[in-house]
């Protein structure tokens, strides 16, 4: 073998550049750090007020039951055990809403229960509920009262501006029931003997409608 030199040339590796440590710009971080607060602020405000809408509907619906309960006890249920019952859900439902105006009224209406309650009182009982809390369609039963209340009266303008307020709150609210127990109450005219009783019936349909 001939002599023949071999040369080797050393490596060198391809040069790597260094990675330069990112820059953190303090008023940058300090807005992305406001901005997150400011997030956290919204989100806990938003738990808040969906826990208040809960408890608003939950009221609305113990509202709805206790009036339902209160037409109920106007004529019935005349057995000891059931009725009862009634009177002891609805004075529950009362101690739950704490009002005391309720609990007021309440209290005078189960005094004249053991000798007999006039509509005028149930009425009233009625309209303390819905003055005194956010009721369900509560424009349309209150002004559904004065009706009631204004009906051959000489109170002329009053009644002719509540009666006009139904009339347009029960096209609003789009029930066919309810339409049809106040055209028969328009028939009626204050004058059938069951006119406090369509009243209420519609009373009734007008709580039951969502």
């Amino acid at each position: 073998m001939s002599g023949c030199v071999i040369t080797m040339q050393a490596f060198t590796p391809p040069s790597i550049g260094r990675r330069p440590h990112p820059t953190i710009n303090p008023h940058v971080y300090h807005k992305d750090k406001n901005k997150g607060n400011t997030l956290i602020v919204v989100g806990v405000v938003l738990v808040l007020v969906t826990i208040v809408a809960i408890i608003a509907l939950w009221g609305g619906d113990s509202t709805d039951e206790l009036m339902l309960n209160i037409v109920s006890l106007r004529k019935g249920p005349t057995e000891v055990v059931k009725r009862s019952a009634l009177i002891t859900r609805t004075n529950e439902i009362i101690d739950d809403i704490g009002n005391k105006r309720i609990k007021s009224e309440w209290d005078g209406l189960a005094d004249c229960m053991t000798k007999g309650c006039t509509d005028i009182d149930y009425y009233n009982f009625l309209v303390t509920v819905i003055t005194q809390k956010n009721v369900k369609h509560g424009d349309l039963l209150y002004n559904l009262i004065l009706v009631n209340k204004y009906w051959g009266t000489a109170e002329i303008i009053d009644f002719s501006q509540a009666t006009t307020n139904v009339e347009n709150e029960v096209k609003n609210l789009g029930s066919r029931e309810v339409s049809k127990k106040w055209s028969e109450i328009i028939q009626c005219d204050g004058k059938c003997d069951d006119k406090d009783d369509l009243f209420f019936q519609m009373i009734k349909l007008v709580v039951l409608t969502n």
